[in-house]
């Protein structure tokens, strides 16, 4: 007899999956920043929509600050919140650093759909703006407000720790614009975000004249109004507001009056003075179309030279 001895096989163990890993959720800034980026996709470069340009505008030394924050190892600090904001030029739009304490996607995105960011905007308004935004010109092109100093007796001291200037309703100044030689020269204002009224200051029949003249200090601007006229006058309501020196050819500035300019050459009076026509008029306020027509003109004209100053000040 054999002395081998035989055992039982070993059942074999069922056979299972590997176990997978749960998907971790992404961190808040990352859906936040990639959401912020498919918006603004098509009103900016690409190259802008990137970890590069974020930790630029963070003023971190590499990507890696960005990165940390994507992945939820390091918040994203308030301050950093409104660098972003003021980086894409979203405060123009009535946006601030709060966009980012949004934890809630569709909470998100609604904030952009109401404030017409990128894809998300439906007025023609609101895409000129943002095409006259990103023309913003980091030197050579400026606007300032000078104060009429004969207007009265007495006079409000201005907040000197305020980040801009502050005037008063009924104060009289006059704008000077400084910029290229030859070029030509309109004047918007807009009130605080995107909803309000667009005013065109300047041109409009009363006041033609647009071009940047040489003066014997050797710069090229324009006087709004001239010397000589009245000044111009804050009126209601109080507000925060922005004007805009938006420089570019004669043809596509005189689009900025609304269509007075050529209703007034319709009617004959494209040779009147100025001085014939009082000032104190309300100034031409754009609609879509005007707005529509402006885009048109610069979509026919993508070579043209645009450049555009901005001042921010507060109407008390």
């Amino acid at each position: 007899m054999s002395n081998i001895r035989t055992t039982a096989a070993p059942t074999p163990l069922p056979l299972t999956e590997p176990t997978a890993e749960p998907a971790r959720p992404m961190a808040d800034f990352d859906w936040q920043i990639a959401m912020l980026w498919t918006a603004l996709g098509g009103s900016i470069e690409k190259k802008f929509l990137c970890n590069l340009h974020l930790a630029t505008l963070l003023e971190l030394s590499s990507q890696a600050g960005i990165t940390n924050r994507r992945s939820g190892t390091v918040p994203l600090s308030p301050l950093e919140a409104t660098a972003i904001i003021k980086g894409y030029q979203l405060n123009h739009f009535g946006l601030d650093g709060s966009l980012f304490d949004l934890r809630d996607p569709q909470a998100f995105e609604a904030e952009l759909r109401a404030h017409g960011i990128g894809v998300y905007d439906s007025s023609r308004r609101i895409r000129l703006l943002q095409r006259l935004y990103g023309a913003l010109a980091s030197q050579g092109l400026s606007i300032e407000i000078l104060r009429d100093r004969r207007d009265r007796g007495l006079s409000y001291v201005t907040d000197r720790r305020s980040p801009y200037d502050i005037y008063h309703v009924s104060e009289r100044v006059r704008l000077r614009v400084t910029g290229r030689k030859g070029a030509h020269v309109a004047l918007i204002q807009v009130p605080q975000g995107t909803r309000g009224p667009i005013d065109t200051l300047w041109p409009s029949a009363a006041h033609p004249d647009t071009e940047l003249t040489q003066t014997r200090a050797g710069t090229s601007e324009l006087i709004v109004p001239g010397y000589g006229q009245d000044a111009i006058e804050f009126r209601p309501p109080s507000d925060f507001y922005r004007l805009l020196a938006v420089e570019g050819d004669a043809e596509l500035i005189a689009l900025f009056s609304c269509g007075e300019l050529a209703r007034a050459a319709k009617q004959g009076f494209a040779g009147a003075e100025e001085e014939d026509t009082a000032l104190g008029e309300a100034p031409p306020r754009m609609t879509e179309v005007d707005a529509g027509t402006i885009l048109a003109w610069l979509d026919a004209h993508p070579d043209a030279p645009l450049r555009v100053a901005q001042l921010e000040y507060l109407l008390r």
